[in-house]
C-alpha cells in the first residue's frame, strides 16, 4: 500500500508542477506558447515541457527555445543527489541509463532539429554539503560552474570528475561541456505542500480557480490525468482556457488593477518567470551565485549605477506602479533611496509574506496610531570608534550577530543604535504597507534626532531583518542620514563572518 501511496503523490507532484507552468500562458507578457505532460517530443526529459512563443534568455544571455523537466519526487530524504549519483542508473530508477546518458540522449535529439532547449533534473533530495556535486551547482539558477569543473588550475578532483563523466559518455572534454551546459538541477525542491500553495497563488492571478485547502480531492489532478488518457497532453493558452472553462475552474485574470508592474531580482528562486508578470524589469542575477556576488567590487562598480539608472530614468517617470523585489535586502534599500519622496512616484510592494503574497499599499498620510513602533537602545562597540551604526529588527532578532561581527570586524563603529519592532519581533511583525511606512518615519525621525548628520565622522552602517517593503521604505527617506553603508547577510554561504560590506550610498 505504501508503494501504491508514494507513486499516487509523485503522480501528483508531476501534475502540479505542470498546472504551475500553465498559469505562465496566463501571465501579463507572456512568453510561453505551450506547456505539454507526458510529452514524447524528448526522450526521458518527458514529465513536463515549457515552449517559448520565441526564444528567451538564460542568466548567460544564451537563448533557450523550451525547457524540458524530469521530476524525481521521493517520499522522504533517506537519499541524496550526489556526483556519483548522476552516472549511476538506478537513481533514476534504470538498469542501464544514467541520468547523465539521458541528458546526452536528450541533447542529440533536440540539437538534430535545432532546438536550443534546457534539460531540468528536479528532485525533492538534497545534494549533501560534503559532496563535490555541491561545489558544481549553482545556486543562482541549478546551472553547472562549468567554468569550475573545466578549469585546469583548479583541483585535480573536479579534472578526475571530468575524465570520469567524459569516458562514462564516450565523449570528449570539449563535447561533455557542451552537454553539461544544458543541464540545471533544482534539488531539495518543492515539498509537495509547499508546491500547492504556490500553485495555488499562482492559479489566482492567472484567472483559474483556486483549489479549495479544506476539500480532499483536487479537480486539476484528475482532470489532467483525464486529458492524457483522451490523448491530449500539448496545451495552448486557448486550450487551457476552453477546458477549464468547461470544468468551471475559469474565472479569468485580475485586470483590476492597470498600474505598470516593475521588478527587481538578483536571485531566481520563487522569481525565475517574473519577466512575464511585470512591465518593467531589472534584472541583477548575473551577478550573483544564489545571494552571494561574484565579486564584491560588482556592488559599487556595477549593482549601485545600475539600480540608480534603472529607477530614475524607467520607474520614476512611470508616476506610479507596483513593485516586485525579489532581491537583497541591500538592493531593496537602494532602490528606495533613488526613488525617494521628491520624485513623487506613488508604490505599493507584492509581497512574500509568512501567509502568502499579499500586496502592501501605502498613503503618505498614515497616521501613527502606536506611539510605541520601537523599542530603541544604544551600544557602545568600540570606546574609540567614532562612527555610527543602526540595526533595525522585524523579521528575526539581528542585533547578536550585528553586534558580533562589529566588535571583531568594524573598529571605526564606536556605537550602534539598535530598534526593535514592536511588541515583538517575528515574520509577521509587519502588517501590511501603511505600517511598514510609519515604521519608516519613526526609524529615520529617530536617527536624525539621536546623531545629527555630521562630517567628521564616516558613513552610517545600516544592518537590518525586515521585509524589502519596508526596507525600501526606509532607504527611501533615508538620504536625510547623509553617507551609507550597507551590509548584506550570509544566508548561505561559507563567508568567515556572518555580514559583508554591500553597497555605498550615495552611489558613485
Amino acid at each position: 500500500m505504501r508503494a501504491v501511496a508514494a507513486r499516487q503523490q509523485g503522480d501528483t507532484y508531476q501534475g502540479r508542477v505542470f498546472w504551475l507552468e500553465a498559469c505562465r500562458l496566463f501571465q501579463r507578457h507572456p512568453r510561453v506558447s505551450s506547456v505539454g505532460y507526458e510529452i514524447d517530443d524528448v526522450p526521458h526529459f518527458e514529465d513536463v515541457s515549457v515552449v517559448y512563443s520565441e526564444p528567451v534568455r538564460d542568466a548567460h544571455g544564451e537563448l533557450v527555445s523550451a525547457d524540458y523537466y524530469q521530476i524525481k519526487w521521493h517520499v522522504d530524504q533517506r537519499g541524496a543527489l550526489t556526483c556519483d549519483a548522476l552516472t549511476d542508473p538506478s537513481f533514476v530508477g534504470s538498469k542501464r541509463t544514467s541520468l547523465l546518458q539521458r541528458l546526452h540522449e536528450a541533447v542529440n535529439a533536440t540539437s538534430a532539429r535545432s532546438e536550443t532547449a534546457r534539460f531540468n533534473f528536479m528532485t525533492t533530495w538534497n545534494i549533501p554539503a560534503d559532496d563535490i556535486l555541491a561545489k558544481l551547482v549553482s545556486a543562482r539558477d541549478g546551472e553547472l560552474r562549468l567554468d569550475v569543473l573545466f578549469d585546469r588550475k583548479t583541483s585535480g578532483r573536479f579534472s578526475r570528475v571530468v575524465d570520469r563523466w567524459s569516458r562514462h559518455l564516450g565523449v570528449s572534454h570539449e563535447q561533455l561541456r557542451r552537454v553539461l551546459s544544458r543541464l540545471r538541477i533544482c534539488a531539495n525542491a518543492y515539498s509537495l505542500d509547499c508546491l500547492t500553495r504556490t500553485l495555488s497563488e499562482n492559479m489566482a492571478r492567472a484567472g483559474l480557480r483556486a483549489v479549495d485547502e479544506g476539500k480532499r480531492a483536487n479537480p486539476y489532478d484528475s482532470l489532467i490525468e483525464r486529458l492524457f488518457s483522451e490523448g491530449r497532453n500539448k496545451f495552448t493558452g486557448p486550450e487551457i482556457q476552453s477546458i477549464c472553462s468547461e470544468e468551471g475552474l475559469w474565472t479569468g485574470p485580475d485586470s483590476d488593477r492597470d498600474e505598470p508592474l516593475v521588478g527587481i531580482r538578483s536571485f531566481l528562486r520563487f522569481a525565475e518567470h517574473m519577466e512575464d508578470e511585470v512591465d518593467h524589469m531589472l534584472d541583477l542575477t548575473a551577478l550573483f551565485d544564489g545571494r552571494e556576488i561574484g565579486a564584491a567590487e560588482n556592488w559599487n562598480a556595477k549593482a549601485g549605477p545600475t539600480i540608480r539608472e534603472f529607477m530614475t530614468r524607467s520607474v520614476a517617470p512611470l508616476g506610479q506602479c507596483q513593485l516586485h523585489l525579489s532581491a537583497h535586502s541591500s538592493i531593496a534599500f537602494a532602490a528606495g533611496y533613488e526613488l525617494d519622496p521628491k520624485s513623487g512616484t506613488r508604490v505599493s510592494f507584492i509581497q512574500n509574506t509568512a501567509a502568502g503574497r499579499s500586496i502592501w499599499e501605502f498613503s503618505s498620510a498614515a497616521a501613527n496610531c502606536n506611539s510605541n513602533l520601537w523599542s530603541v537602545s544604544e551600544i557602545i562597540v568600540n570606546p574609540k570608534g567614532q562612527d555610527i551604526g543602526i540595526v533595525f529588527s522585524a523579521t528575526h532578532d539581528a542585533r547578536p550577530e550585528v553586534l558580533a561581527h562589529a566588535q571583531d570586524h568594524i573598529p571605526q563603529l564606536g556605537q550602534l543604535l539598535v530598534f526593535s519592532i514592536e511588541p515583538h519581533v517575528g515574520p509577521t511583525a509587519v502588517q501590511g504597507g501603511n505600517h511598514a511606512w510609519v515604521l519608516a518615519q519613526e526609524l529615520v525621525k529617530i536617527v536624525r534626532e539621536r546623531h545629527p548628520r555630521r562630517d567628521s565622522v564616516g558613513p552610517l552602517h545600516v544592518f537590518g531583518a525586515a521585509p524589502n517593503g519596508l526596507v525600501f521604505l526606509i532607504g527611501r527617506l533615508a538620504r536625510s542620514l547623509g553617507p551609507i553603508q550597507l551590509y548584506e547577510h550570509a544566508f548561505e554561504s561559507d563567508w568567515s563572518t556572518r555580514y559583508r560590506e554591500s553597497l555605498t550610498l550615495p552611489a558613485g
